[in-house]
């Protein structure tokens, strides 16, 4: 596995409901993202949607046909740049509507796919919450985390990645103006706490407020977009400070087996953290 990630952040808008555009566009981002030397290239959430739709629309946005061609599409452009992908979209399951995020690999036919659990304000009114899932997924450009948006906020779902073996956790999101500040804390925040990369990808437009970043093991900023504008964002991520990090600053060797999540008790987590 190459040690040095080569990765990029797409700060994009979206055409609300448009499933098929979006998705032109998004390869338009990727033959550019993988011609400037990218390895793996990073969609906000909902990117194949847009965020600000009423249920029926949603639905419509979210049939299987729709869905499965638009990945389809995405895995062939994945193979033929050589480049991973993570891409989200509402996702209809028989138990309802989810918000998704999958990895793509085209060359390694790989497609790995999480749903989001912690739902914010609206959200809750038309998907269902994910299933708290926060293992990390064994790539060829590492391992890789997924989160998405609100589940960034909450300290556990991140520490559960970590203690599982993550080395990037990855969250694509559509963050408010609003809550800019708070975005702007939890990236750096979130990557010392678990001495881990990671990178927030941000859209711009439906009042989100863009700045995509991507932070180090030791909470250090190593790539930041501005507010409105649309860009490609690139970070050279060195997947071996990770353990050199892990060896300065001494949180997961000092941290008490009491304090891992459900399922990660009895030092089972440590020889995949340290």
């Amino acid at each position: 596995m190459n040690k040095l990630l080569s990765t990029a952040m797409v700060q994009m808008n979206v055409q609300p409901g448009e499933v098929e555009e979006n998705v032109r566009t998004c390869i338009q981002f990727i033959e550019e993202a993988a011609s400037a030397g990218a390895d793996l290239i990073l969609f906000p959430e909902l990117v194949l949607s847009g965020y600000h739709l009423s249920q029926d629309e949603f639905s419509r946005a979210a049939l299987p046909e729709r869905i499965s061609d638009a990945l389809d599409k995405l895995a062939v452009k994945s193979r033929e740049v050589d480049a991973g992908l993570v891409i989200s979209y509402p996702e209809q399951q028989e138990s309802g509507l989810y918000i998704t995020s999958s990895f793509i690999d085209g060359k390694m036919k790989q497609l790995f796919s999480i749903q989001k659990t912690m739902l914010w304000g609206k959200e809750k009114d038309i998907f269902k919450a994910g299933f708290g899932n926060f293992t990390p997924f064994d790539t060829r450009f590492g391992k890789i985390a997924l989160l998405i948006c609100y589940d960034l906020e909450f300290p556990e779902p991140a520490r559960a990645a970590a203690l599982q073996g993550a080395e990037l956790i990855i969250c694509p999101s559509v963050w408010s103006q609003e809550g800019k500040k708070r975005w702007e804390i939890q990236i750096p925040c979130r990557a010392l706490d678990n001495l881990c990369f990671v990178a927030g990808v941000n859209r711009i437009g439906e009042g989100a407020c863009g700045l995509s970043q991507a932070a180090a093991p030791d909470g250090s900023i190593l790539v930041k977009a501005q507010e409105a504008q649309e860009t490609i964002l690139y970070a050279d991520m060195d997947l071996s400070l990770i353990k050199k990090t892990r060896a300065s600053i001494p949180y997961f060797h000092d941290y008490p087996d009491s304090f891992a999540p459900q399922g990660l008790s009895g030092n089972s987590w440590r020889e995949k953290s340290m």
